[in-house]
């Protein structure tokens, strides 16, 4: 399809490629709606268009003088338009408002400083007229203010005055009382023995403002007792102290029946063996519930059991060690030296064969595994 004479034009970037056509009129941009554009998209860029080619041009900068250094400075027309004086800088422009925006020369200027008489003591003063209609009372200092308002702004003269204090009786005793209108309430009282005395009178039982009702009866869920209890804290279990409660859940809150039950995560990587009540207390009452780590440091005195061998599904007694917590989570660094050091110390329990004594004299092999290393347990952290 040939296209009309008039709707063909090249870019005016000089890339010799033919400009689009325009498919709506735009006056910002200086399209017109079926005729050719000015430039390729992304064209416009390759034109330069400062300086006199750019059709915001203006003229450029003028050369004007300072008002204050009469410096001379480049300025644009529309920096200078409508202004009577120029200035080449900041501290230019702030040295000539001192010494001309003065006084009378200000334009907020209001007719000065005017002389009157301080409230107080009569002394002449200087004030400004902005200040004289803030307060018809004017004075020479904060002393004389405060003399005068102690003078003539209390009791009825006072703006927050409101009948001064008004005689009341206690509730309890009948005493007359002077109170102001502020502390003045429903029931008043002359201390707090006095409304003590009220409150378990005439609020107590039904009448109090926490009265839930009274207690009824109820069988405790796990040893069977009758006690006392307000219907409004009752749940599906009634117990009779926290000791019953503690128990019972102990024996029904625990496995399967555990509400937070995930189907036994936390022993999936150890062995049945290691579930064991049985199992724990006879490693714990052999190794004398205590840790046994000579060089334990004691920031600990919670007790753990340590496979030496660090295989979770390997519970033969001889592979587990009580440790205190720390000396448990210290091992985990340098496993092959601790399981070496822990070795060594199961062996010379097993040489004893006394498995009530809590600490054996190994220091003789643990400072052969020290001499072997450069560093030992104690300097890991």
């Amino acid at each position: 399809m040939n296209k009309d004479k008039s709707q063909v034009k090249l870019c005016e970037c000089g890339c010799g490629g033919l400009a689009p056509i325009a498919k709506r009129t735009v006056k910002s941009r200086g399209y017109v709606r079926g005729m050719p554009k000015k430039f390729i998209v992304g064209h416009a860029a390759r034109v330069s268009q400062n300086g006199t080619n750019n059709p915001m041009w203006k003229g450029g900068k003028i050369e004007v003088p300072c008002s204050q250094c009469g410096e001379t400075t480049n300025k644009h027309l529309s920096q200078i338009k409508n202004k009577k004086e120029n200035f080449c800088c900041v501290k230019c422009y702030g040295e000539w408002k001192k010494t001309h925006l003065r006084g009378e020369n200000n334009p907020a200027w209001q007719g000065g400083k005017i002389k009157v008489k301080c409230t107080q003591c009569n002394k002449e003063i200087d004030k400004n007229k902005s200040s004289l209609k803030q307060s018809k009372n004017q004075f020479c200092s904060l002393d004389c203010n405060y003399k005068w308002m102690s003078a003539h702004r209390r009791g009825e003269n006072h703006p927050m005055w409101k009948g001064g204090k008004i005689n009341v009786s206690c509730e309890q005793c009948g005493k007359i009382l002077t109170r102001t209108p502020g502390k003045i309430k429903d029931r008043n009282f002359c201390d707090n023995k006095c409304s003590s005395e009220w409150n378990s009178i005439n609020l107590s039982g039904k009448n109090s403002y926490n009265w839930k009702g009274r207690k009824k009866e109820f069988i405790c869920d796990h040893c069977g007792n009758l006690f006392n209890k307000y219907c409004t804290v009752t749940t599906r279990y009634n117990f009779c102290s926290p000791e019953c409660h503690y128990e019972w859940n102990s024996i029904n809150v625990r496995g399967e029946n555990h509400y937070n039950w995930q189907g036994g995560v936390s022993y999936k990587d150890y062995c049945l063996t290691w579930r064991e009540s049985e199992f724990k207390s006879y490693i714990l009452e052999r190794d004398g519930h205590r840790c046994q780590n000579p060089d334990c440091w004691g920031t600990s005195k919670k007790l753990a059991r340590h496979h030496i061998n660090f295989n979770k599904k390997d519970c033969n007694p001889d592979n587990i060690i009580t440790l205190c917590v720390s000396c448990n989570a210290r091992a985990n660094k340098d496993r092959d030296w601790h399981k070496k050091y822990y070795q060594a110390i199961m062996s010379k329990k097993r040489i004893t064969n006394n498995e009530n004594t809590n600490y054996i004299n190994i220091e003789g092999e643990v400072n052969l595994w020290k001499e072997n290393k450069a560093h030992s347990p104690v300097l890991l952290f």
